[in-house]
Protein backbone atom coordinates (compact mmCIF):
# COMPACT_ATOMS: atom_id res chain seq x y z
CA UNK A 1 0.00 0.00 0.00
CA UNK A 2 2.91 2.24 1.02
CA UNK A 3 4.30 1.28 -2.12
CA UNK A 4 1.42 2.60 -4.29
CA UNK A 5 0.87 5.90 -2.39
CA UNK A 6 4.29 6.60 -3.56
CA UNK A 7 4.07 5.58 -6.84
CA UNK A 8 0.44 7.76 -7.56
CA UNK A 9 2.27 10.39 -5.75
CA UNK A 10 5.87 10.76 -7.83
CA UNK A 11 6.19 14.50 -8.90
CA UNK A 12 3.24 16.18 -7.33
CA UNK A 13 4.78 17.63 -3.78
CA UNK A 14 4.29 21.35 -3.44
CA UNK A 15 1.76 21.40 -6.69
CA UNK A 16 -2.03 23.04 -5.36
CA UNK A 17 -5.01 20.20 -4.86
CA UNK A 18 -5.83 20.62 -8.54
CA UNK A 19 -3.09 19.91 -10.47
CA UNK A 20 -1.88 17.19 -8.18
CA UNK A 21 -4.89 15.49 -8.38
CA UNK A 22 -4.22 15.25 -12.50
CA UNK A 23 -0.44 14.61 -11.81
CA UNK A 24 -1.93 11.61 -9.74
CA UNK A 25 -4.25 10.60 -12.77
CA UNK A 26 -1.61 10.49 -14.78
CA UNK A 27 0.25 8.28 -12.71
CA UNK A 28 -2.52 5.76 -12.24
CA UNK A 29 -2.63 5.26 -16.10
CA UNK A 30 0.81 4.98 -16.56
CA UNK A 31 0.57 2.07 -13.79
CA UNK A 32 -2.51 1.00 -15.57
CA UNK A 33 -0.93 0.91 -18.86
CA UNK A 34 2.31 -0.88 -17.83
CA UNK A 35 0.14 -3.63 -16.16
CA UNK A 36 -2.03 -4.15 -19.11
CA UNK A 37 1.10 -4.55 -21.22
CA UNK A 38 2.53 -6.88 -18.78
CA UNK A 39 -0.03 -9.23 -19.47
CA UNK A 40 0.09 -9.06 -22.79
CA UNK A 41 3.70 -10.07 -22.90
CA UNK A 42 2.45 -12.66 -20.70
CA UNK A 43 -0.16 -13.86 -23.45
CA UNK A 44 3.19 -13.63 -25.88
CA UNK A 45 5.67 -15.94 -23.89
CA UNK A 46 2.91 -18.19 -23.73
CA UNK A 47 2.23 -18.28 -26.92
CA UNK A 48 5.97 -18.34 -28.27
CA UNK A 49 5.60 -14.56 -30.48
CA UNK A 50 9.08 -12.88 -29.76
CA UNK A 51 8.40 -9.88 -31.94
CA UNK A 52 4.96 -8.86 -29.59
CA UNK A 53 7.55 -9.95 -26.58
CA UNK A 54 9.83 -6.91 -27.75
CA UNK A 55 7.57 -4.59 -28.74
CA UNK A 56 6.01 -5.17 -25.57
CA UNK A 57 8.73 -4.44 -23.40
CA UNK A 58 9.78 -1.52 -25.45
CA UNK A 59 5.88 0.09 -24.28
CA UNK A 60 6.20 -0.97 -20.45
CA UNK A 61 9.48 0.89 -20.16
CA UNK A 62 7.80 3.69 -22.02
CA UNK A 63 4.85 3.50 -19.87
CA UNK A 64 7.16 3.45 -16.64
CA UNK A 65 9.49 6.25 -18.61
CA UNK A 66 6.74 8.81 -17.55
CA UNK A 67 7.03 8.59 -13.91
CA UNK A 68 11.18 9.95 -14.92
CA UNK A 69 9.49 13.45 -16.30
CA UNK A 70 6.48 14.25 -13.57
CA UNK A 71 9.17 13.52 -11.46
CA UNK A 72 11.47 15.82 -13.05
CA UNK A 73 8.51 18.16 -12.93
CA UNK A 74 8.18 18.22 -16.58
CA UNK A 75 4.93 17.42 -16.90
CA UNK A 76 3.02 18.92 -20.30
CA UNK A 77 6.14 16.35 -22.01
CA UNK A 78 4.88 14.06 -19.63
CA UNK A 79 1.45 13.67 -20.80
CA UNK A 80 2.51 13.82 -24.69
CA UNK A 81 4.50 11.58 -24.04
CA UNK A 82 2.66 8.46 -22.69
CA UNK A 83 -0.32 9.38 -24.54
CA UNK A 84 1.97 9.34 -28.26
CA UNK A 85 3.74 5.95 -26.68
CA UNK A 86 0.60 4.46 -26.28
CA UNK A 87 -1.03 5.21 -29.61
CA UNK A 88 2.45 4.11 -31.52
CA UNK A 89 2.34 1.04 -29.54
CA UNK A 90 -1.43 0.42 -30.60
CA UNK A 91 -0.75 1.23 -34.24
CA UNK A 92 2.39 -0.98 -34.44
CA UNK A 93 0.23 -4.05 -32.88
CA UNK A 94 -2.41 -3.24 -35.16
CA UNK A 95 -1.24 -2.30 -38.67
CA UNK A 96 2.10 -4.55 -37.88
CA UNK A 97 1.73 -7.40 -36.20
CA UNK A 98 -1.38 -8.16 -35.97
CA UNK A 99 -4.88 -7.16 -37.56
CA UNK A 100 -7.53 -5.19 -36.56
CA UNK A 101 -9.36 -8.12 -35.64
CA UNK A 102 -7.57 -8.40 -32.41
CA UNK A 103 -9.12 -5.30 -31.01
CA UNK A 104 -6.21 -3.35 -30.28
CA UNK A 105 -7.42 -0.12 -31.92
CA UNK A 106 -10.03 0.12 -29.89
CA UNK A 107 -7.68 1.09 -27.12
CA UNK A 108 -7.48 4.65 -29.28
CA UNK A 109 -10.90 5.50 -28.19
CA UNK A 110 -9.63 5.62 -24.49
CA UNK A 111 -7.68 8.52 -24.79
CA UNK A 112 -9.71 11.76 -25.70
CA UNK A 113 -11.52 10.53 -22.42
CA UNK A 114 -8.03 10.29 -20.46
CA UNK A 115 -6.45 13.59 -22.29
CA UNK A 116 -9.38 15.89 -20.97
CA UNK A 117 -9.25 14.31 -17.19
CA UNK A 118 -5.08 14.80 -16.81
CA UNK A 119 -4.39 17.74 -18.98
CA UNK A 120 -5.26 21.62 -17.60
CA UNK A 121 -8.26 23.14 -19.29
CA UNK A 122 -5.55 26.01 -20.79
CA UNK A 123 -3.56 22.81 -22.70
CA UNK A 124 -6.18 22.95 -24.97
CA UNK A 125 -4.67 22.47 -27.90
CA UNK A 126 -2.35 19.43 -26.71
CA UNK A 127 -5.73 17.89 -25.84
CA UNK A 128 -7.55 18.29 -29.45
CA UNK A 129 -4.57 17.49 -30.89
CA UNK A 130 -4.14 14.09 -29.29
CA UNK A 131 -8.18 13.03 -29.33
CA UNK A 132 -8.21 13.92 -32.83
CA UNK A 133 -5.05 11.83 -33.65
CA UNK A 134 -6.93 8.82 -31.92
CA UNK A 135 -9.93 9.18 -33.46
CA UNK A 136 -8.09 9.23 -37.30
CA UNK A 137 -6.23 6.32 -35.95
CA UNK A 138 -8.91 4.42 -35.32
CA UNK A 139 -11.12 4.84 -38.31
CA UNK A 140 -7.48 3.85 -39.97
CA UNK A 141 -7.03 0.89 -38.64
CA UNK A 142 -10.81 0.21 -38.80
CA UNK A 143 -11.37 0.72 -42.22
CA UNK A 144 -8.33 0.65 -44.54
CA UNK A 145 -6.61 -2.81 -45.50
CA UNK A 146 -3.09 -3.53 -44.99
CA UNK A 147 -1.23 -6.10 -46.02
CA UNK A 148 -0.71 -9.97 -44.49
CA UNK A 149 0.30 -8.87 -40.63
CA UNK A 150 3.66 -10.80 -39.38
CA UNK A 151 2.13 -12.92 -37.23
CA UNK A 152 -1.37 -15.35 -38.23
CA UNK A 153 -3.10 -15.95 -35.02
CA UNK A 154 -6.10 -18.70 -34.68
CA UNK A 155 -9.82 -17.27 -34.27
CA UNK A 156 -9.58 -18.06 -30.89
CA UNK A 157 -6.77 -16.14 -30.14
CA UNK A 158 -8.08 -13.02 -32.38
CA UNK A 159 -11.56 -13.33 -30.25
CA UNK A 160 -9.65 -13.81 -26.87
CA UNK A 161 -7.84 -10.93 -27.41
CA UNK A 162 -10.67 -8.73 -29.12
CA UNK A 163 -12.58 -9.74 -25.93
CA UNK A 164 -9.58 -8.61 -23.54
CA UNK A 165 -9.34 -5.19 -25.43
CA UNK A 166 -13.22 -4.10 -25.37
CA UNK A 167 -13.39 -4.91 -21.38
CA UNK A 168 -9.74 -3.19 -20.86
CA UNK A 169 -11.40 -0.34 -22.55
CA UNK A 170 -14.25 -0.60 -21.25
CA UNK A 171 -12.73 -0.82 -17.25
CA UNK A 172 -10.34 2.49 -18.41
CA UNK A 173 -13.56 4.28 -19.01
CA UNK A 174 -15.13 3.50 -15.92
CA UNK A 175 -12.33 4.36 -14.13
CA UNK A 176 -11.99 7.90 -16.08
CA UNK A 177 -15.66 8.28 -15.27
CA UNK A 178 -15.06 7.36 -11.43
CA UNK A 179 -11.76 9.58 -11.16
CA UNK A 180 -14.40 12.51 -12.70
CA UNK A 181 -17.57 12.07 -10.30
CA UNK A 182 -14.82 12.01 -7.57
CA UNK A 183 -13.21 15.21 -8.50
CA UNK A 184 -16.43 16.58 -8.85
CA UNK A 185 -17.47 15.79 -5.57
CA UNK A 186 -14.30 17.37 -4.08
CA UNK A 187 -14.79 20.12 -5.81
CA UNK A 188 -18.54 20.33 -4.43
CA UNK A 189 -17.29 19.86 -0.84
CA UNK A 190 -14.81 22.54 -1.02
CA UNK A 191 -17.33 24.61 -2.65
CA UNK A 192 -19.77 24.04 0.48
CA UNK A 193 -16.96 24.56 3.13
CA UNK A 194 -15.80 27.78 1.81
CA UNK A 195 -19.58 28.74 1.30
CA UNK A 196 -20.06 27.93 4.99
CA UNK A 197 -16.83 30.04 5.85
CA UNK A 198 -17.75 33.21 4.02
CA UNK A 199 -21.70 33.03 5.83
CA UNK A 200 -19.79 32.49 9.10
CA UNK A 201 -17.73 35.96 8.48
CA UNK A 202 -20.48 37.48 7.20
CA UNK A 203 -22.28 36.86 10.32
CA UNK A 204 -19.48 37.99 12.76
CA UNK A 205 -19.80 41.21 10.72
CA UNK A 206 -20.76 44.08 13.12
CA UNK A 207 -23.03 46.71 10.96
CA UNK A 208 -25.16 49.96 12.54
CA UNK A 209 -28.36 50.17 11.38
CA UNK A 210 -31.35 52.38 11.96
CA UNK A 211 -31.84 55.71 13.76
CA UNK A 212 -29.56 56.73 16.34
CA UNK A 213 -31.19 58.67 19.71
CA UNK A 214 -27.93 61.01 20.51
CA UNK A 215 -27.57 63.95 23.00
CA UNK A 216 -27.41 67.45 21.50
CA UNK A 217 -25.30 68.54 24.38
CA UNK A 218 -22.48 65.83 25.22
CA UNK A 219 -23.02 63.09 22.42
CA UNK A 220 -23.59 60.24 24.01
CA UNK A 221 -25.89 57.25 22.36
CA UNK A 222 -28.77 56.07 24.33
CA UNK A 223 -28.45 52.24 23.73
CA UNK A 224 -31.31 49.72 23.31
CA UNK A 225 -31.87 49.58 26.81
CA UNK A 226 -32.00 52.93 27.56
CA UNK A 227 -28.59 53.38 28.49
CA UNK A 228 -26.17 56.30 27.25
CA UNK A 229 -22.57 55.62 26.06
CA UNK A 230 -19.98 57.97 25.18
CA UNK A 231 -20.40 57.17 21.77
CA UNK A 232 -16.73 55.00 20.98
CA UNK A 233 -18.04 52.68 23.93
CA UNK A 234 -21.19 52.52 22.35
CA UNK A 235 -19.30 52.20 18.41
CA UNK A 236 -16.79 49.99 19.83
CA UNK A 237 -19.42 47.32 20.95
CA UNK A 238 -21.07 47.16 17.88
CA UNK A 239 -18.27 47.34 14.94
CA UNK A 240 -14.49 46.41 14.86
CA UNK A 241 -13.47 50.21 14.92
CA UNK A 242 -10.78 50.73 17.27
CA UNK A 243 -10.43 54.57 18.40
CA UNK A 244 -7.55 56.89 19.70
CA UNK A 245 -7.97 60.42 21.44
CA UNK A 246 -6.90 63.39 20.11
CA UNK A 247 -7.86 66.96 20.30
CA UNK A 248 -9.44 69.18 17.35
CA UNK A 249 -8.48 72.54 16.74
CA UNK A 250 -11.64 74.28 18.19
CA UNK A 251 -11.39 72.20 21.69
CA UNK A 252 -8.12 73.45 21.77
CA UNK A 253 -8.88 77.07 21.42
CA UNK A 254 -11.62 76.98 24.20
CA UNK A 255 -9.08 74.57 26.64
CA UNK A 256 -6.37 76.66 26.60
CA UNK A 257 -6.79 80.10 24.91
CA UNK A 258 -3.74 81.62 26.39
CA UNK A 259 -1.82 78.87 23.70
CA UNK A 260 -4.14 79.96 20.90
CA UNK A 261 -3.25 83.87 21.12
CA UNK A 262 0.60 82.93 21.46
CA UNK A 263 0.06 81.05 18.37
CA UNK A 264 -1.64 84.31 16.39
CA UNK A 265 0.42 87.16 17.38
CA UNK A 266 3.38 84.21 16.19
CA UNK A 267 1.84 83.94 13.05
CA UNK A 268 1.07 87.43 13.06
CA UNK A 269 5.14 88.37 13.60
Amino acid sequence: MKAGFRIMNIGVAGLPENDARRIRALNVISVIAASVSTVYLIFYMISGAMVPMIINIAAILSYLGTFCLTHRRKYRSARVWIFSAHMIHVAILTVIIYTRHTGFHFYFLSIPALVFLVFEYENMFDKLALSLTAIILFFVCEIVTFPEPLIQLSQMANRILYLTSILTVFWGLMLVIFLFTRNIKIHEEEQGKLIQELRKALSEVKTLRGFLPICASCKKIRDDQGYWNQIESYIRDRSEAEFSHSICPDCARKLYPELHLFDEQKIKQ
